[in-house]
């Protein structure tokens, strides 16, 4: 009987280990220890006493019912007779216990069992005569019943009570009280479980989004029996990831409590290589804490990477992730075109049209097309239905191409324009994107400048050329005008959107671009000077006949024609007929010193580096009104010039007092206070920027 109980002691605890496997399925399994006192009731052996009781107790959950559990039970029992010996019984029981969670720390138990059972007398009985009794030792069965409550130390080792009836049918009969510790194999399970994965499909040239907002969610249980402390999950995808990325959870999750968690991830730029839609395995990992030790669940997920070309218009500020203009193959166009426009053409006239003007005129001799892909959706089928996966090609693509849709060729005129500094926006119509460009003047300085402004998009603050990049043979000046009438026929119906690239980025960074075999060729230079020239003096023209010819109109008209010479001098300066400017001017100043005339015939000599003539002429401003904040920006200028220092601050700190905003425009001139450096780009920027005069624009 003994070698028997051990074999069954042995066959629990084979069935243990399969159960403390991690990914086991088997059922939960627990083994207790409880020692405690057993209180013999009528019986037909007067002689036995109050004695005590071991029961080492063994538990397996029926699966999915988790309240049900069949349990098997090894006792010894040891009750004292009043002959100087004492009875053991050793038993063995099976049957079913019911558990119920009070709380997760407290469970309430009840069981019935029945099995077998062997007795034996420790000591031999006697009788008078001192001879043995026969049958001193014996089998037969019993029952028992009784309930249990526990509590949870740990989720593996609970502490409880016992009490309970015990029959050993024909022999005796009591209660049972037991004080019993658990070990809960199942307690060593990680049994924070997900129920729901989703992932979205994952876009290359979003790879920067996705490090800061979600790219799916996940949604799990605690099932633990304690809380979880700190729970974390981390999300890694083996080559396109360098580290695990880690979204925290909460901080505390009940027992029984779910929670979704919404991981970001930080993808490397190796996705910009893939060309096709690839299927990648990511590794998820929950950390959290039980008790102060730190446990992890591990999964596996599937996840779609898409092509580095594809996108979906659900949000148009997306195609801006496309735009790079750190790229070096775009830095090299656009520095290349920069340089040449800049010292071409009127510095008076805006440098931000005339370089827009200048890439747009280079793509047009790079020999740049508009052309449908047969292999994709054109911009308008794919914006009707923003689940579709449409196909962007990066700026370098473009210029390798040579061609493009509405999307490719904004993309590729954007990263131009912001690689040299040029605020640019993407257009978006029913059904069409095209591009725009901020001139850096407010609504109200370019209402100054430009004759017919049904042409510009004016915001808050700013004014914008919108351009059809679609019309890149076509001209700059075509493009222009095609951009500006569907803005405003889109506008009339609130269907035109205008979307600073800038503040696209703020959501859809710049992802960079994808590595090009192919060699940039730059467009001939020739040929670039040629078609900018001539679209310059173009644009020139008809800006200007028009209002030199109403102005003229008014200086005949006029008995003092001071001030319309002025204005007229004044248009013919910001379009670059410099001589013509000059005349009207000392036209003015040979017959009176008219302050507004000298402060802009001394921007002119500023303008031509005739730096003295300008001193000259702003001094002889100062003597009329010394206090003009004009003036006095005037002379900071030509002394910066001069590199006299102390007359910089001088100046400048009297001028923006009068007019604090100068400080900002003229940043430059605020640096020599503080010895700063200043890029030598801005200060020219800065430098060809000068405050015309015209008492009817004040």
């Amino acid at each position: 009987m003994k070698k028997d109980s051990i074999y069954i002691i042995v066959l629990f605890f084979i069935i243990s280990i399969f159960c403390f496997s991690e990914e086991s399925n088997s059922p939960y399994y627990s083994i207790g220890l409880s020692s405690g006192i057993e209180y013999p009731l009528n019986t037909d052996f007067d002689l036995l006493r109050l004695g005590m009781n071991v029961n080492i107790e063994n538990e397996l959950t029926i699966p999915r019912i988790p309240w049900l559990h069949g349990r098997a039970d090894i006792c010894y029992s040891l009750l004292p007779v009043q002959a100087e010996t004492s009875l053991s019984l050793i038993g063995l029981g099976i049957g079913p216990s019911f558990s119920f969670e009070i709380t997760p720390r407290f469970l309430l138990g009840l069981s019935v069992l029945g099995g077998g059972v062997y007795g034996f007398f420790n000591n031999n009985l006697i009788n008078a005569d001192g001879i043995a009794y026969e049958n001193q030792q014996g089998g037969g069965a019993f029952f028992t019943a009784g309930g249990k409550l526990s509590f949870f130390l740990t989720p593996q080792l609970s502490l409880g009570l016992n009490m309970g009836y015990v029959n050993y049918i024909g022999l005796t009969h009591g209660l049972r009280g037991a004080i019993k510790v658990t070990l809960h194999l199942d307690g060593f399970k990680k049994k924070v479980q997900y129920k729901q994965i989703e992932f979205e499909n994952i876009f290359p040239s979003q790879y920067k989004y996705y490090a800061v907002n979600p790219v799916g969610s996940v949604l799990f249980t605690n099932n633990e029996r304690f809380p979880a402390k700190d729970v974390s999950l981390s999300v890694f995808v083996e080559q396109y990831m360098d580290n695990p990325t880690v979204t925290l959870g909460p901080e505390n999750l009940r027992s029984g409590e779910s929670y979704k968690i919404v991981p970001n991830i930080l993808l490397s730029n190796t996705v910009l290589n893939l060309t096709e839609v690839s299927k990648v395995t990511a590794q998820l990992i929950i950390d959290y804490h039980i008790n102060g030790r730190l446990r992890q669940k591990i999964f596996y997920q599937t996840l779609t990477l898409q092509n580095r070309n594809a996108i979906t218009w659900d949000d148009d500020r997306k195609a801006a992730a496309f735009i790079s203009p750190k790229n070096p193959d775009i830095l090299r166009f656009s520095k290349r075109i920069a340089g040449l426009v800049r010292e071409r053409g009127p510095k008076t006239v805006n440098l931000n049209l005339r370089m827009a003007m200048g890439l747009f005129e280079a793509l047009g001799t790079y020999g740049l097309s508009y052309v449908i892909d047969p292999n994709t959706l054109p911009y308008e089928d794919a914006a009707r239905n923003m689940n579709i996966v449409d196909f962007l090609q990066y700026p370098t693509e473009t210029l390798v191409y040579k061609g493009g849709d509405c999307d490719d060729l904004s993309i590729l005129y954007c990263s131009l324009l912001e690689s040299i500094g040029i605020e640019s926006a993407f257009i978006t119509v029913p059904g069409h994107i095209y591009s725009a460009f901020s001139l850096g003047m407010t609504p109200a300085e370019a209402r100054k400048v430009f004759s017919g402004t049904e042409e510009l998009i004016f915001t808050d603050d700013s004014t914008w050329i919108p351009i059809e990049t679609t019309l890149i043979s076509e001209g700059f000046y075509v493009a222009w005008r095609s951009g500006a009438r569907q803005w405003r026929e889109n506008r009339e119906k609130d269907r035109s959107v205008l979307i600073p690239i800038s503040h696209s980025w703020k959501t859809y960074e710049a992802s960079g671009s994808p590595e090009i075999d192919l060699p940039i060729i730059l467009p001939d230079v020739g040929k670039t000077l040629i078609s900018y020239d001539g679209e310059l003096t173009s644009f020139i023209d008809r800006e200007l006949d028009p209002m030199v010819r109403l102005i003229q109109s008014r200086i005949s008209q006029s008995p003092n024609p001071m001030s319309q010479r002025n204005k007229l001098g004044i248009l013919y300066a910001r379009y670059g007929r410099i001589d013509k400017a000059i005349s009207e001017f000392r036209k003015i100043l040979d017959s009176t010193e008219y302050f507004p005339a000298l402060i802009n015939l001394g921007n002119i000599y500023f303008l031509q580096d005739r730096y003295d003539e300008a001193f000259e002429i702003f001094s002889r401003a100062e003597a009329i009104d010394q206090n003009n904040p004009v003036v006095l920006l005037s002379l900071a200028k030509i002394n910066y010039e001069f590199s006299n220092t102390a007359l910089v601050n001088f100046y400048f700190t009297r001028a923006t007092k009068l007019k604090p905003e100068l400080s900002a425009q003229f940043s430059y001139l605020s640096s020599v206070a503080v010895d700063s450096v200043v890029r030598a780009e801005d200060v020219e920027n800065t430098k060809n920027y000068v405050l015309w005069v015209d008492p009817e624009e004040e």
